[in-house]
């Protein structure tokens, strides 16, 4: 498929997932990881973030994009707050997308009723609760 890497073991040996994939952006590789390690460099997915708080976490103050011990959730989640994103992906931006309150993940699996389809909820669903019910493009 057109999400594959052209040399898979070359790019899990250069890539290190909880570091960023900052090897991904580096001026001297970015070229080749571009071409080769498309699938581990997550090229392919739309650049977005996918928590509500990502631009204060990537701030000065928070530092959270390149502390140690959180920057593989950010990497995770906040991918365009801290700049992981790369100008030759090959889909565009998404929107973010994020849920709105804890407790989507419960709500999209609502015992047997699926709130995200349920015809009560589902319009609710689709504003607060994006990630849980998988209304975000790419996922």
């Amino acid at each position: 498929g057109i999400c594959e890497d052209k040399t898979p073991n070359f790019c899990k040996r250069k890539v290190t997932p909880g570091n960023g994939r900052k090897e991904c952006r580096q001026k001297d590789t970015k070229e080749q990881m571009t071409r080769d390690c498309k699938k581990t460099c997550r090229f392919c997915e739309p650049c977005m973030n996918y928590h509500r708080d990502c631009p204060g976490y990537a701030s000065v103050s928070y530092g959270y994009c390149t502390d140690d011990k959180y920057s593989a959730w950010m990497e995770w989640k906040c991918a365009r707050s801290c700049g992981y994103c790369n100008k030759n992906q090959t889909k565009p931006m998404g929107d973010d997308c994020y849920d709105l309150s804890d407790k989507c993940p419960d709500y999209a699996d609502h015992f047997d009723d699926d709130y995200c389809n349920h015809p009560k909820y589902a319009k609710w669903m689709s504003q607060a609760c994006k990630e849980s019910c998988l209304y975000c493009k790419g996922k």
